[in-house]
Parts: C-alpha cells; structure tokens; sequence
C-alpha cells in the first residue's frame, strides 16, 4: 500500500470520521469510476472487515487534506478533479485558459 495514499486516508479519517470508522486500515483500493477515480478502504472494525467506497467530493477533499496537512501548496483558483495518470490517484488544478503562474 502507497504510503501517501495510506497517510492522505488517515489524514481525511481524522477530519471525518463519520465517514471512516475506526481502526486499522487494512487495504486501499483504486479503480477508475464512471466520472472519476473510486478509492475503496478497508478497516477492520472488531471482528468484521468493513469496505468503505469514497468517491467523488470525497477524495478530492482526501488529497486536498493531505496538501494541507504536508504543507504542499495549492492555489484557491482552479477547478481541482481527482484522476487517475499512471494508475496513481492524482489531483489535477486546472487553471483554464487565462491562467497567470
């Protein structure tokens, strides 16, 4: 399992945790979705290995979370989407057309 990936989980499992339960993380998953990327964790939760699907608003918030927390910077302006470039889950910042670096 990647470690970013694994510490980008935690990170959003920290911040929202209504949406991961607790304990331990026993597998990430990412496949390509309909739209965009689908992350699947598994956590064992007592006995049970529970799959939660993240999609969505959900992993984009993940890997905005993960910049945030590690200090990596990220512009406000920007329509920011989560895709998949080599098999790895990727944030992608599209400035458009007028963009100024």
């Amino acid at each position: 399992m990647d470690d970013e990936l694994r510490q980008a989980v935690e990170a959003f499992r920290r911040v929202t945790p209504d949406v991961l339960p607790a304990g331990a993380l026993r597998a990430i998953r990412v496949e390509d979705g309909d739209a965009s990327p689908v992350l699947t964790a598994s956590v064992q939760a007592g006995e049970r290995v529970l799959d939660v699907r993240l999609r969505d608003t959900s992993v984009l918030a993940l890997l905005v979370r993960f910049c945030l927390e590690n200090n990596v910077p990220i512009p406000k302006r920007g329509n920011k989407a989560v895709r998949l470039v080599d098999g790895l889950l990727t944030l992608v910042i599209d400035y458009g057309s007028d963009a100024t670096l």
